[in-house]
């Protein structure tokens, strides 16, 4: 236990338990910034890849939390119960890493209709060797049902190019993931629609599904991290538009997230946590210490580079690369060798910046070099040249970018479509020409499709309309606000769709709700295969993959000593409980 470095993990969870937790519940019930949503975030339980100093995480290839992640999990989700946190959550995003996805069984237990998978008297061994008391039988807390819960894979750990050899960071798809009978409880429809808007696999259809690419290649680069990071606080804080607000959610995460996207500092324990306010342009603000965290990138991009794929052929002795960018609404291809993107795109963007400029706009450094051995080892640079675009995409939006540059880039490799679309009165990156996150497109009727919560789609993908058309996101740029009484799905519907995320219940009081949420259509999956768009493989529901109809979780009375009745409820004064034997 010592060599593999449970009794110190414990010990720093246990640590954070008694001296921060108390002080992070309190910032909870503070009254929220106004269009800001409430975040608790959490890193994952231990997993074997942390054993031994990491070095675990050779041999544990998307690893699973050990004893001492159980313990961990079981005594945070406790205290979080029993401080009246968890009941005051209104949905929940977890990383689809399988240690995120037990930990969150684990802390969120019977609230998303996780079942005991070990007996009492194992939980009451664990619980007696690290030394906490764990609230058994676990019951709902939640008297409205099950918490609605997203798999978000913009939440999952960096995977760089050493997670070949530190595999902890080696996801598995959803589909090997469904068959696990404890993984049946989560709906990982979201984790497809990524895949196919982030173009996993059009480089090689062979990595179809895996999500932890999040792109063509196999692997992120440092700055697509951050921009990932980025999209993230940007995709919370505008959740508030379909859900109302004010808003509480949970997302359980991992330590990279937590360090680049909320700047969290030292590195978190496992399973440590602490609560922000996160505005709709990425902003966040830790509200203990009412640190802000400013977005490092706050405007959206003027176009979008969904794949850079190398081709196999060489034309006149020239490597080529395949492009498919996104301008406003349009989605388009084209071929350019290496040497053009070096010399007529990146030398000229670069030779019209001072130094001090180029190293503000972040384009310092990503575009791959001629001369480096690392690079022409590696053969193929496609992932250095997506990587560079798109922060030159991101550059463009920002003040103060050269006029003469913005004109080049869109001369030379967008074919004037900027200059068609400032024509046309849509400005870029703005939600008329650029909808980016907002995965609302009205249809006709005035119905909202294409808007099921957590659908991470890109910013040019199309909608399915109820009669089948499809219609570009980028054509219906009005957010429209949702009702204040909002919609809660009949109980007929809720049968038929169990695994659908649904808005809060109408009989949750105060709470807002949202519309019934849609599908998408997909673009081409491989910029091989433009002209062969077909459907996504959309997996089963939750109650298809089982072939049974899952019960609805109990709803317990509130009775004294509940964990749903009022004592479990924050104070009036505004802070938690004090019934956590922890902290």
């Amino acid at each position: 236990m010592a060599l593999s470095g449970c009794n110190k993990a414990w010990s720093q969870t246990s640590q954070f338990l008694q001296e921060e937790a108390k002080i992070e519940l309190t910032a909870f019930f503070q009254d929220p910034r106004p269009e800001a949503v409430r975040v608790l975030v959490m890193r994952h339980a231990m997993g074997a890849h942390n054993t031994y100093a990491g070095m675990g995480s050779i041999v544990s290839e998307d690893a699973e939390i050990n004893d001492c992640g159980k313990a961990q999990a079981e005594a945070v989700g406790d205290c979080l119960r029993e401080a009246g946190v968890l009941p005051a959550f209104h949905m929940a995003v977890v990383s689809p890493f399988t240690r995120t996805l037990q930990t969150a069984r684990a802390v969120l237990g019977p609230d998303i209709g996780a079942e005991e998978d070990e007996a009492e008297e194992e939980r009451q061994a664990r619980a007696q060797h690290y030394g906490y008391s764990p609230v058994s039988p676990k019951s709902p807390c939640r008297p409205t049902g099950r918490l609605p819960l997203v798999v978000s894979p913009l939440c999952a750990e960096q995977t760089f190019v050493h997670s070949h050899l530190g595999r902890g960071n080696r996801g598995t798809t959803s589909a090997m993931l469904l068959r696990r009978r404890e993984f049946r409880i989560f709906d990982f429809r979201d984790v497809d629609t990524y895949c196919i808007t982030r173009r996993v696999g059009a480089s090689n259809t062979d990595h179809d599904g895996k999500w932890w690419h999040h792109g063509p290649h196999s692997e992120e680069t440092a700055s697509s991290f951050r921009r990932r990071a980025g999209r993230l606080k940007k995709w919370l804080g505008r959740l508030q538009i379909t859900w109302g607000w004010p808003l509480n959610v949970l997302m359980i995460t991992h330590g990279g997230i937590m360090q680049t996207a909320f700047n969290y500092q030292p590195h978190p324990p496992n399973c440590a946590f602490r609560v922000y306010d996160v505005g709709q342009d990425g902003r966040a603000w830790h509200v203990a210490s009412e640190e802000v965290i400013e977005s490092e990138f706050p405007l959206e991009p003027v176009f979008e580079v969904l794949s850079v794929v190398r081709l196999p052929t060489k034309v006149s002795g020239q490597t080529m690369h395949k492009l498919e960018l996104s301008v406003g609404s349009e989605v388009f291809f084209t071929e350019l060798s290496e040497i053009v993107l070096r010399d007529q795109l990146h030398a000229k963007v670069k030779d019209g910046f001072s130094e001090e400029l180029y190293e503000k706009f972040k384009l310092s450094g990503l575009f791959p070099s001629w001369w480096s051995w690392l690079n022409r080892a590696r053969g193929d640079l496609s992932i250095y040249i997506q990587d560079y675009l798109e922060q030159l995409a991101l550059a463009m939006a920002e003040p103060g970018f050269p006029e003469d540059i913005y004109e080049l880039v869109d001369k030379r490799l967008l074919e004037g479509r900027l200059r068609r679309l400032r024509e046309s009165n849509q400005e870029p990156g703005s939600e008329a020409g650029c909808p980016s996150f907002q995965a609302l497109a009205p249809c006709e009727g005035g119905r909202v499709e294409g808007a099921r919560l957590g659908q991470l789609r890109s910013w040019s993908d199309p909608v399915l309309c109820e009669d089948g058309s499809a219609k570009a996101a980028g054509s219906a740029c009005e957010l429209p606000s949702p009702s204040k009484e909002g919609r809660a799905d009949s109980e007929e519907a809720a049968r038929e769709r169990p695994s659908l995320l649904r808005p809060r219940s109408s009989s949750d009081p105060g709470l807002p709700q949202t519309q019934e949420m849609g599908a998408v259509s997909p673009l081409p999956r491989s910029s091989r295969d433009a002209d062969a768009a077909g459907p996504p493989p959309v997996l089963d529901s939750t109650t298809e993959a089982s072939g049974e109809e899952p019960p609805e979780p109990p709803e317990p009375p509130a009775s004294e000593g509940d964990p749903g009745s009022s004592q479990d409820l924050p104070a009036e004064d505004g802070s938690p409980s004090e019934h956590c034997s922890l902290c």
